[in-house]
């Protein structure tokens, strides 16, 4: 295993699924990191955009 702590942050906007998608990458990390979570936000908006955006920090330890 790698040391230290990996944080990965994926967002995308509500109508938009980004790639790879958030399973992907805690698969990914899972192969490296004996720990992992995933946080699950609710959507809220940027000061300059229109859009909801949800944001997921994969933290691998």
């Amino acid at each position: 295993m790698l040391n230290g702590v990996l944080v990965i942050k994926q967002h995308g906007i509500s109508h938009y699924d980004g790639m790879p998608s958030i399973q992907e990458l805690f698969d990914i990390v899972d192969k490296y990191k004996d720990k992992v979570s995933a946080i699950y936000s609710r959507g809220y908006k940027y000061a300059l955009s229109n859009s909801d955006v949800k944001e997921v920090p994969i933290i691998g330890q």
